[in-house]
């Protein structure tokens, strides 16, 4: 809604301004926008009264004096004067011949009110005195009126602020007033402007905002070094107080030697890292050039803690590309004490920011400690990005761990990309399986790690980053050391922090529930029943040795749960999955004994054990002998499987 504010200096004049406003919302409704007038009389009152009354609008109608004291006032928004016509003028004579018989009257008016008046008093057979007003100031309208009453004029014909002093002096007066058709052109003229000013200012406001919003400061100054704008941003990076700092030099504004030198500079273009006071400001200056002339120069500046806070968001953008750690230390499922141990041990080191290398066997869940550690740590809210570096060639490993430039070898990507310890800038990177890493690519891991810093592939800039390694490994580091595959430096960097994560036969008391939740797990996502295990099946699982430890436990817990069929009841999932394994429940249930060194009551000695080795040993070449070396049919005959037959074979040494 467009507003337009009309000050009517006598009653009919406000009439007429509403008849004439409601006859042009008629016949020339605006498609874009609406219209209302908002009028106030004010025949007798101050132009503070005006604008008090008025309120805000869009465009201001007035006529006379009011204008001249709103333009003395710099008043904001636009304003349409309402012009004094010759016909104006010639009603108003008519009006002070009529009213007063032709006596001689003093018209005092400014100079395109006046145009005219000899012919228009020749006319009227009326003798008038002309008094022009430059200003139209209160002051000069008074000045003039005393004027022509010393030079005997005794009717003063004039606007609304002569006429008035007239009557005060005891003068006769008559107001010109406006006709129809002025008042018409005026509310017209005052509609388009309104239009076009709202849409001007619209514009300003938008662009104001933008640069006001705007994480860099931006400073523009003319020829003359007058600063022209000085954004929001640029008043906080510089530390100036909040304040109007238009159209003041720059030496009274920039107190920082080193800035003001810089922008100050003969070179029009620029653009460098600068100290000032105690940050540094990255600085570009761009000249205003238009027709060859240059008319000023725009300077944006950035404190480079700013640059990096922004970085920091970017680089958050990478959690929705899955870079993030999903598991804490409570999905550990476990209550031995050995996992407790380790759990507790891998928190305080979490509360650390050093590097930290997590060993144990394949499938001990290494990674798992990894996200935990993160996720406690003070970089979780950081980006979590985990590499096997045992998946990827030495070529390809070199070129995700530390990204590329466009070009720098055949098929890399337009615009080059971001290596994966840019990725985990102020978060954490795991290296799974980093004894695979090859040992000249181990050097340059060296250096990336012990100096923060990384330089992607063909490229020479340095880039720094804010990372905390974690590593992994399945083997004995020490012994790729002793046999000159692995960097002992580098061994130094990663082992500041160690965690050994036991086998899952090292701590069997936690099988069991560890079954459970994976039964439960792969029930919930198949849509099936949760069921409980049964004897023979938790005999299996509590006592098998488990090579590929929780891997292979969830694996055959998802077996388990796939061949399980409610309706026709417990069927032999378990024998499927032995045979599928290549052993027999026999191999089962010597497991404790073979595999863990278990101690019972009948077997604390070591002569005992032997002893028992010998007489199986016995018996199986007297089993031999009598089947004539046939395997197959000797295992048959002890009730064992081929393949268990072999293993005890090769344990007990028989040839």
């Amino acid at each position: 809604m467009i507003t337009l504010l009309f000050v009517a200096i006598y009653p009919e004049m406000e009439t007429i301004a509403r008849q004439v406003f409601e006859e042009l919302e008629r016949t020339e409704p605006d498609d874009r926008c609406s219209y209302q007038l908002r009028v106030v009389n004010v025949a007798s009152s101050s132009t503070n009264y005006v604008l008090h009354e008025l309120g805000e609008g869009d465009v201001l109608i007035a006529r006379g004096g009011i204008v001249y004291d709103l333009k003395q006032r710099g008043f904001e928004i636009p304003v349409v004067e309402i012009l004094v016509t010759g016909s104006d003028l010639l009603m108003a004579l008519s009006r002070a011949k009529n009213e007063y018989g032709g006596r001689p009257a003093a018209v005092i008016g400014s100079a395109n009110m006046l145009v005219g008046l000899e012919h228009i008093s020749a006319a009227l057979g009326i003798e008038v005195g002309c008094y022009v007003l430059e200003e139209n100031s209160l002051e000069e309208v008074h000045r003039n009126v005393e004027l022509a009453q010393k030079d005997g004029y005794s009717l003063i014909v004039g606007g609304t602020n002569g006429s008035r002093y007239a009557s005060s002096l005891g003068l006769d007066a008559v107001l010109i007033e406006s006709g129809r058709e002025v008042i018409w052109s005026a509310i017209s003229e005052a509609r388009r402007i309104a239009q076009i000013s709202r849409e001007e200012r619209q514009k300003s406001l938008m662009y104001r905002t933008i640069i006001d919003s705007a994480y860099e400061g931006v400073l523009v100054f003319d020829q003359e070094e007058r600063i022209l704008l000085l954004n929001t941003a640029g008043r906080k990076i510089l530390g100036l107080f909040p304040g109007e700092y238009h159209r003041r030099f720059l030496s009274d504004v920039l107190a920082a030697a080193s800035v003001l030198e810089k922008v100050r500079g003969t070179d029009p273009f620029y653009s460098e890292l600068v100290q000032s006071q105690d940050q540094h400001l990255a600085v570009t200056k761009v000249p205003l050039i238009l027709g060859g002339d240059h008319f000023g120069t725009v300077v944006t500046f950035q404190d480079t803690t700013q640059i990096q806070e922004m970085e920091g968001k970017i680089r958050g953008e990478i959690f929705s590309r899955g870079h993030t750690a999903k598991y804490t230390f409570e999905d550990i499922i476990g209550s031995s004490r050995q996992i407790r141990e380790t759990v507790t041990t891998a928190r305080l080191y979490a509360q650390n920011d050093s590097n930290i290398l997590i060993l144990g066997e394949t499938g001990t869940g290494k990674e798992l400690f990894a996200q935990g550690i993160h996720r406690a740590s003070g970089r979780s809210r950081g980006p979590f990005v985990a590499v096997n570096c045992a998946a990827l060639s030495e070529s390809l490993l070199e070129s995700e761990l530390f990204g590329y430039v466009e070009g720098a070898f055949t098929g890399a990507l337009k615009g080059g990309k971001k290596g994966l310890f840019e990725l985990a800038h102020n978060g954490t990177i795991f290296l799974d399986e980093i004894s695979e890493i090859s040992y000249s690519l181990q050097g340059r891991l060296l250096r990336v790690i012990q100096e923060q810093e990384v330089r992607r592939l063909g490229h020479d800039r340095i880039i720094p980053i804010n990372v905390r390694v974690i590593s992994a490994a399945n083997k004995d580091l020490r012994e790729l050391i002793a046999a000159e595959q692995f960097r002992e430096d580098l061994y130094y960097r990663l082992n500041i922090f160690k965690i050994l994560i036991p086998s899952l036969r090292h701590r069997r008391e936690d099988i069991l529930q560890i079954s459970e939740h994976f039964i439960r797990t792969f029930c919930s996502r198949s849509s099936k029943t949760y069921f409980t295990l049964d004897e023979r099946e938790i005999h299996f699982l509590s006592n098998y040795s488990w090579p590929g430890n929780i891997r292979e436990l969830r694996n055959i817990c998802e077996r388990l749960v796939a061949l399980h069929d409610p309706e026709l009841g417990r069927n032999d999932a378990l024998q499927y999955i032995l045979e599928d394994l290549n052993i027999c429940e026999d191999d089962i249930s010597l497991a404790p004994i073979q595999e863990r060194g278990d101690t019972t009551e009948g077997l604390k000695s070591e002569g005992l054990k032997k002893a028992v080795a010998d007489s199986e040993k016995q018996l199986l070449l007297e089993c031999l002998r009598n089947c004539n070396q046939n395997k197959s049919q000797a295992a048959a005959e002890l009730g064992i499987s081929r393949v268990t037959l072999w293993r005890k074979l090769k344990a007990l040494e028989i040839e």
